[in-house]
């Protein structure tokens, strides 16, 4: 046995490559997927997220991941790793990754472009030009054109400049002192035919070749 704790609001495309990798998952998520049931441990879970460390603390101390979502609960991610060592970004670097003002100035420090920000307490006008997004959202959940349709949200939130262009996302595996890209892929979002919102994450096209020459000049 090679056992991997793998927890998120869906757990099932982590616990599969853990598969491949060797890996026996141990997965807690919202839906406990039937399919997930037949090739991985799936613990139940009936107060998400907040019941996750309840349900990992009947087990030994073991190594685990979080997937999509859990990254907006902090706390959660800090009381899983008092018992089991996490594998991946700890509570204090998600903190960091996650204020839009913090990448803003660090792709700022190195000469890379951002897009501009603004606080909830200086809307912009409601021109279509700028996105209205909530700080804590996964696939896509609360974001809109900040136009004369765009709900005011209740939750803290902020708005960044509108842009087009394609969605991607690079995968990397950071150490002390240096990173390593492991790939780029498109995300598809939108997707009418997936009866997807707007910005609503409905899947990635991997490798996406379109980028590759360029990621790999930098």
């Amino acid at each position: 046995m090679n056992p991997l704790l793998i927890f998120g609001a869906s757990s099932r495309a982590a616990a599969f490559s853990a598969i491949r990798a060797g890996f026996d998952p141990i997965c807690g998520d919202l839906f406990a997927d039937a399919d997930l049931r037949a090739f991985a441990t799936v613990l139940d879970v009936p107060h998400y997220p907040h019941g996750l460390a309840a349900a990992a603390q009947k087990l030994p101390p073991l190594p685990w991941i979080y997937s999509g979502a859990l990254e907006n609960s902090p706390a959660e991610i800090d009381r899983l790793s008092e018992r089991h060592t996490l594998w991946g970004n700890s509570s204090a670097s998600l903190q960091h990754c996650r204020n839009p003002w913090f990448c803003r100035d660090t792709l700022g420090q190195a000469a890379l472009p951002a897009l501009a920000l603004l606080s909830s307490s200086s809307p912009p006008p409601r021109d279509g030009s700028w996105l209205i997004k909530p700080f804590r959202s996964a696939a896509g959940r609360g974001i809109a054109v900040w136009n004369n349709q765009a709900p005011t949200l209740a939750e803290p939130h902020y708005f960044q400049q509108l842009a087009s262009g394609t969605s991607i996302a690079a995968a990397f595996v950071a150490t002390s002192g240096s990173a390593e890209l492991l790939g780029v892929s498109e995300q598809i979002i939108g997707c009418p035919r997936l009866d997807a919102p707007l910005f609503g994450y409905c899947g990635s096209i991997f490798p996406w070749p379109a980028l590759q020459p360029s990621v790999e000049e930098l």
